[in-house]
């Protein structure tokens, strides 16, 4: 990892140190505060029937029984992060942060048939944005940087790929926010974009239809961020843990 760190340090104009290394899952984890706490405002909603009293579904359960599962695919995406070294710009120090993304779903053709569908590993790095003092665009900046990691022959030897270097806000800290929380909430939305990936190739796929639903582990953590995939996915197959309703 120290000649990869090297590299970046060079490529950015920054200076690395060789700091403790750890885990941040072994340690007390920091509390992600997202800065996009959107209020979700509903203007249409999925259900057809527009009854207002309760409604038996004894029949609808007993028709269903003995049938494929309705919900078939199963989703969930892990990240586990590590401080890997400092770097210094402007004579300040802010952390490197890598990740190690996991994203799997898994299928059930049938009761008894529990397996894996598809299993995805990714290795990302963030870094301060000013690590960026090159180019207005960060995303070319970064895609650059990526591109020229995974050209080191250290990564080649040993078959490594980085999918993606994340810039982290470097903003000046307010109250007992940490640079190593905004490195962390960068990798999460990592994860959480190649969750709504994962989906979408379902869907792209035909892998979704009116008999065949998809889950997520939590759907209530993945809700604020599903609106963004709503549009490319037909309204039956959306499966909402918060209402228990199919919509």
């Amino acid at each position: 990892m120290n000649g990869i760190l090297d590299y970046i340090a060079q490529e950015t104009n920054g200076k690395n140190y060789k700091s403790f290394k750890f885990c941040f899952d072994s340690i007390k984890i920091p509390e992600i505060i997202y800065d996009d706490k959107r209020e979700i405002k509903v203007k249409r909603y999925g259900e057809t029937d527009k009854i207002q009293k309760p409604k038996s579904l004894e029949k609808l359960s007993k028709d269903i029984v003995g049938k494929e599962p309705l919900f078939k695919y199963f989703l969930d995406g892990s990240r586990r992060t590590y401080k890997v070294d400092d770097i210094a710009y402007d004579k300040k120090l802010y952390p490197i942060i890598a990740g190690q993304i996991g994203v799997g779903i898994c299928v059930r053709e049938t009761t008894d048939d529990f397996k894996a569908y598809k299993n995805s590993i990714y290795l990302v790095l963030s870094l301060p944005n000013r690590a960026n003092a090159k180019t207005q665009n960060d995303k070319l900046f970064y895609n650059n940087l990526t591109k020229k990691v995974n050209n080191l022959k250290i990564l080649n030897n040993k078959g490594i790929n980085i999918t993606n270097i994340l810039p982290y806000d470097d903003s000046p800290l307010k109250g007992s926010d940490k640079y190593e929380d905004k490195g962390i909430a960068k990798i999460q939305d990592e994860m959480i974009a190649l969750e709504k990936k994962a989906v979408f190739e379902l869907v792209k796929d035909k892998r979704l239809n009116q008999n065949t639903f998809f889950r997520h582990r939590d759907i209530g953590h993945f809700f604020g961020h599903f609106l963004d995939i709503l549009k490319m996915i037909p309204p039956y197959i959306v499966v909402c843990k918060i209402t228990n309703t199919i919509y």
